[in-house]
């Protein structure tokens, strides 16, 4: 999801993390910014929502990592297929931590 926020413009990241911290939190810098939004934001969902995180940073995240939804989909779509692609890679076997497993 730190991916995703990358798309966002400073300013939004900046006013985005003073939203879920209710302004108690300041952070300096980009990277501080979207530690302290995944940190204290409620939920994937919840973050998703948020008008800061608009349709089109959401559509080319999907699409950078190859999900192909339609152009004209609505953000609640947009946000229901990056929950699922999430749910989808915290799932994948890496085949690397299964060495000596087996």
């Amino acid at each position: 999801s730190s991916d995703l926020l990358e798309e966002l413009d400073t300013s939004d990241l900046q006013a985005l993390s003073d939203t879920v911290t209710t302004r108690l939190i300041h952070a300096d810098s980009r990277a501080e910014a979207i530690r302290v939004i995944l940190t204290y934001s409620e939920s994937a969902r919840e973050l998703l929502k948020r008008k800061k995180v608009n349709r089109d940073s959401i559509f080319k995240y999907l699409a950078k990592y190859n999900i192909v939804v339609p152009p004209t989909a609505e953000k609640n779509y947009l946000i229901q297929r990056t929950l699922e692609y999430w749910q989808e890679e915290s799932t994948v076997v890496n085949p690397a931590t299964e060495i000596g497993r087996a």
